[in-house]
């Protein structure tokens, strides 16, 4: 189509120039004949003698004609310029689009490839590649809105720009973005990778809200040692993945051994995917103790994965990966549920404790979700206790909030895990509704040696007698921690002391040879 186009054009262009020669020579040659035979004398002579013909006033409607004529081309080539005009700006806008991404005004990832396909030589004066991947955006976006979310990625593009005026920034879609900027080595792009994550995480105003996100950065110099600018991206990808393993707001220098972090990520999390479609990752389940009588008040669930090899993976080691494969509704939904079903078993009035992750904060129907399980599986909400760290609620306290008063509406338990990490203030305490503070592990372990330690634990424990709240230490591991714990007015414990966590079918024999005497002392079988 475009051949024959510029086949035509060809064409055309041909024919414009010879008739513009034909034309010339035309006039020429009438000239010289009228000057030889003295034509316009003879046409004078010709019209004086003729008047009754009116010939005169027919030259001159001819002429006027030519005249009209003249000024109708021109007038016509006019509008012919203004028409190329408006054709180069709509080529020029079309081409604008096609390479700009049309939210932010930056680069988009067609022309980064383009750039890349063709390993643009002015592109590799900017050595340092830096892939940027916002921390907490689809929080901002599902509590906000697509308009927030729209404004709040135009704000972190304007950042950018003010940040890096000479740099060639592209959003890469979603909240991803792309960044090719001048470095004096290593170092230096470790900097300005600092410098970056400084500027995106300053507040936003979003309707009148103030609202912040992080970013994670994965920095690549190989553009600065003649490597191809493709390759460049992917290793800074790598880094950024390592980088958001590390927590938000992270910097990240590309090393070739995290090339097998990033295989290892992509192989859990294809086999997660399997895992939860074939209802693989099961709870264990660790009992709750009151700890002056010893007698059991219900079971912690705890997700486990047993893998092909006969080893059982840790939530710690794929909970992260659910979370940004978007599988985590689906993980705790069949975690849920199953929990659920074995706790229906369990003797009447026993506590089902489960965990909810950070990023389920921003499921709006998380409270409808979790009442729904209750609903199919029997299991009353006044036995369940929903955990949430104390991090999470203090980072997300308006999400958290209302799922909280969601949860507890409808019967369900609300308990404040990991406590004394979050460093959460009193005045936050106040707006939280919950019913059990669960003392982080990292007191307990230390506190028999550190006064400083147990004077933090007795602190919490008479805010949770001043709030009328229970509190429940974690990770309880000797009688001696046993002991203090009792003597400083702990209602509740759990820990190695009393049991490790075990898979549903061995509670009931659990329950039968473990009385509470025994588990007061910590003299139960581990």
């Amino acid at each position: 189509m475009m051949k024959k186009s510029l086949v035509s054009w060809g064409d055309s262009e041909s024919r414009s120039r010879r008739d513009k020669w034909i034309i010339a020579i035309t006039g020429i040659l009438v000239w010289i004949l009228a000057h030889k035979f003295n034509l316009h004398e003879y046409l004078d002579n010709f019209l004086a003698g003729h008047e009754r013909w009116q010939l005169d006033e027919a030259m001159l409607a001819i002429l006027l004609t030519g005249v009209g004529g003249f000024v109708y081309g021109w007038r016509r080539i006019q509008d012919l310029r203004k028409e190329i005009v408006r054709r180069d700006a709509a080529e020029m806008q079309a081409n604008y689009l096609a390479n700009h991404d049309a939210l932010t005004g930056l680069f988009n990832r067609r022309y980064m490839e383009r750039v890349k396909q063709a390993d643009d030589p002015p592109l590799h004066a900017h050595p340092a590649i830096f892939s940027i991947d916002l921390d907490g955006f689809k929080r901002i976006n599902d509590l906000m809105g697509h308009h927030g979310g729209d404004e709040l990625l135009r704000v972190v593009a304007e950042r950018l720009r003010n940040r890096l005026p000479q740099a060639t920034i592209a959003r890469m879609g979603g909240d991803e973005f792309l960044i090719a900027a001048e470095s004096d080595g290593d170092d230096a792009a470790l900097t300005m990778g600092r410098d970056i994550v400084a500027a995106i995480c300053e507040p936003i105003a979003l309707d009148k809200t103030m609202c912040s996100v992080g970013a994670s950065v994965g920095v690549s110099t190989k553009a600065s040692k003649d490597g191809s600018l493709g390759e460049a991206e992917r290793q800074a990808d790598v880094a950024m993945y390592v980088a958001k393993r590390n927590g938000p707001n992270n910097v990240c220098l590309y090393d070739p051994s995290m090339n097998s972090v990033l295989d290892e990520k992509i192989r859990i999390e294809r086999d997660l995917r399997s895992a939860i479609a074939a209802n693989e990752i099961t709870p264990h389940y660790q009992p709750l103790i009151r700890l002056e009588t010893g007698e059991i008040i219900g079971f912690e669930a705890l997700a486990r994965w047993p893998r092909a090899d006969g080893t059982v993976m840790q939530p710690a080691s794929f909970i992260g990966v659910a979370e940004e494969a978007g599988l985590i509704t689906d993980l705790f939904s069949n975690l849920l549920e199953k929990a659920c079903r074995d706790a229906v078993e369990w003797p009447a009035g026993f506590l089902l404790s489960f965990n909810l992750s950070a990023s389920q904060l921003t499921d709006r129907l998380l409270g409808l979700r979790i009442v729904q399980i209750l609903g199919k599986t029997g299991f009353p909400a006044s036995r369940l206790e929903i955990e949430l760290t104390e991090s999470v609620v203090v980072r997300e306290m308006d999400a958290a909030l209302a799922i909280m008063t969601d949860l507890r509406n409808a019967g369900v338990r609300i308990a404040i895990d990991d406590f004394g990490t979050g460093f959460s203030s009193l005045s936050q305490i106040a707006k939280i509704p919950f019913d059990k503070i669960k003392i982080d592990r990292s007191f307990i372990s230390a506190f028999g040696d550190d006064d400083r330690q147990m004077k933090i634990i007795k602190l919490i424990v008479g805010l949770g007698h001043g709030l009328g709240v229970t509190t429940l230490a974690e990770g309880i591991e000797n009688e001696g921690q046993l002991e203090i714990l009792n003597r400083l007015g702990c209602e509740y414990g759990q820990g190695f002391l009393f049991a490790k966590a075990m898979p549903s079918e061995e509670i009931a024999e659990f329950l039968r040879t473990h009385e509470p005497a025994s588990i007061a002392t910590g003299t139960t079988a581990r």
